[in-house]
């Protein structure tokens, strides 16, 4: 059974803070910020709310049995495998790509391109992390790859 935090829920919590725990000492302990959230959490580290135990026995519990899941750990490895080798072929084609199109001697447009993709990869793999979903983290890693595959192969060998 879920305890939800409802506007009701919490005036009662204030309404039954003992004296010692006031939204004045509340403040004092939080470094003077003041609100309803830290007079209830002063209330509950007190230990005499025993429906935010429950709601936090249950949050936790809940977080625990989801974090066991074939999903949840589906999701982590896909975006692993998007954020270390998408990222790494991502980098290559980037530098590849890049040394091919840029207007330098061709050392120094290696050297250029190698160092541009050297930040290319934790850009990917922050992005890979940060998308929406594990399909759309390969996916747009994908995409990254073909796009920077195309611009290689069309710009030729390098002159």
């Amino acid at each position: 059974m879920r305890v939800r935090a409802t506007p009701a829920f919490l005036v009662r919590a204030l309404t039954l803070l003992p004296k010692q725990a006031t939204r004045a000492t509340a403040a004092k302990r939080n470094g003077g910020i003041v609100g309803i959230g830290t007079a209830y959490h002063a209330h509950a580290q007190l230990g005499r709310d025993p429906e935010h135990q429950l709601l936090s026995k249950t949050v936790t519990t809940s977080r625990r049995n989801h974090r066991h899941g074939w999903r949840y750990r589906a999701n982590v490895a896909l975006r692993t495998l998007a954020g270390t080798a998408g990222a790494y072929g991502v980098a290559a084609l980037a530098a590849a790509a890049l040394a091919r199109i840029l207007p330098m001697a061709r050392v120094e447009a290696v050297t250029t391109a190698t160092m541009i993709a050297y930040l290319v990869a934790p850009a990917v793999t922050i992005w890979a992390f940060l998308a929406r979903g594990p399909w759309r983290s390969v996916g747009g890693v994908l995409l990254a790859a073909v796009l920077l595959g195309g611009i290689a192969w069309m710009a030729g060998q390098p002159a």
